[in-house]
């Protein structure tokens, strides 16, 4: 399994191909075979932070959660036209054992729900990210897994679509969110106008929008247009993304946090996002105080000892969502390792945030986000 020791990594992957990074933000790649740790928790009472936004009073018809239980047969909205029951959906079936730990061509890609009333979430991994060493930028490695842990919650489906952009656009319609997981910056398919005009239509449609790690990363020019789709992104010479250790201890009560307890997580946290007009319509998620020699910036430089955001909530004023989360950097972080205890916690914020933007509702104490250890390793990008 992977583990993720601080700073100078030692990569170990199958085979033992070791050798030390000048990278300090590389992390190791080790072997495991521990169990993973436990995803279930109970849900704390939440407390919010004291310039923390308000939960909207609109959340609670479509995200006060319910208890979900399987159903002793097909549903109408399960069956075919002819009353047959619907196939089941590959994407959520078993997939074949890889080659070895670079083969991803056994991962379905840009398959459609075999069910037009499913809660259909199209997940967008980037290209390989060749600035960026094995372990770190693993977006498709790491989109397999969150199609692993969306097909745990009944009604969802998701669509794995690679290399940053689709085959067929058409994938992205009747999606409930569209989820980015790739590199930002110069590096954004949405720096192309076409690609931003087709994410336009499904977003005015109505689809939730969510950014993970780099993928908040845009322009000014860029950003003022995503603004109302996402409600803040990242800013270059504004911003900052520095590696540390965060101490999440107390959350806003929002379905995205339920079941979800205190965690303590290094990661590339970017912070001091350009926000929405007041913030209006933010519900932030994870926040913690940073070390003040990761204020670089003058504006973060102007604020020091303030609480600072990674990952927040969005309440569109069309009615739509979107959920930024600025973690994300080392793949190991999605693992069950002794040396990431907090894993399914991450996984969990994750996993809630793109349920949350599509609608879809959040048991309280959290859904499901658990991992098989066997599939530790396995799709990474060939770099």
């Amino acid at each position: 399994m992977f583990a993720t020791p601080p700073r100078c990594a030692t990569f170990v992957l199958l085979l033992f191909i070791s050798g030390c990074a000048e990278d300090p933000s590389a992390r190791a790649l080790t072997q495991s075979t521990s169990a993973p740790t436990s995803d279930s928790a109970t849900a704390e009472t939440a407390t919010t932070d004291s310039d923390s936004s308000t939960q909207s009073s609109s959340d609670t018809d479509d995200t006060t959660s319910t208890t979900q239980t399987d159903s002793t047969g097909p549903t109408d909205d399960e069956t075919t036209t002819t009353g047959e029951p619907l196939p089941p959906d590959i994407i959520c079936e078993p997939w074949a054992v890889p080659s070895d730990a670079h083969d991803q061509s056994v991962v379905p890609v840009e398959v459609e729900p075999e069910d037009p009333n499913a809660t259909k979430i199209v997940l967008v991994a980037g290209a390989p990210s060749l600035t960026h060493p094995l372990g770190a930028h693993e977006f498709f490695a790491g989109t397999a897994l969150l199609a692993k842990m969306l097909c745990q919650t009944p009604g969802v489906v998701p669509v794995i679509v690679k290399d940053g952009w689709p085959t067929d656009e058409a994938i992205f319609t009747g999606a409930d969110a569209i989820v980015f997981y790739l590199d930002g910056g110069d590096s954004h398919p949405l720096t192309d106008p076409n690609k931003l005009a087709v994410l336009a239509e499904h977003i005015d449609a109505g689809a939730g929008f969510v950014n993970l790690h780099y993928a908040v990363d845009y322009s000014p020019a860029l950003g003022a247009q995503i603004l109302p789709w996402l409600g803040g992104y990242y800013e270059s010479g504004y911003s900052v993304n520095p590696i540390w250790q965060t101490n999440y201890a107390e959350f806003a009560a929002h379905p995205v946090t339920n079941g979800v307890t205190p965690m303590t997580i290094e990661d590339e946290w970017y912070y001091n996002m350009r926000w929405v007009e007041g913030e209006l319509g933010i519900t932030r998620i994870l926040e913690d105080v940073p070390p003040e020699w990761t204020r670089t910036t003058p504006d973060t430089q102007a604020h020091p000892g303030r609480s600072e955001v990674t990952a927040w909530a969005y309440d569109r004023e069309d009615g739509g969502r979107g959920f930024g989360f600025t973690g994300g950097h080392w793949y190991g972080n999605w693992i069950d390792t002794p040396e990431t205890p907090h894993a399914p916690m991450f996984r969990r914020v994750v996993v809630h945030g793109i349920l949350w933007s599509a609608h879809h509702p959040i048991p309280d104490g959290g859904a499901p986000v658990a991992l098989d250890p066997a599939d530790n390793g396995r799709w990474l990008d060939t770099k």
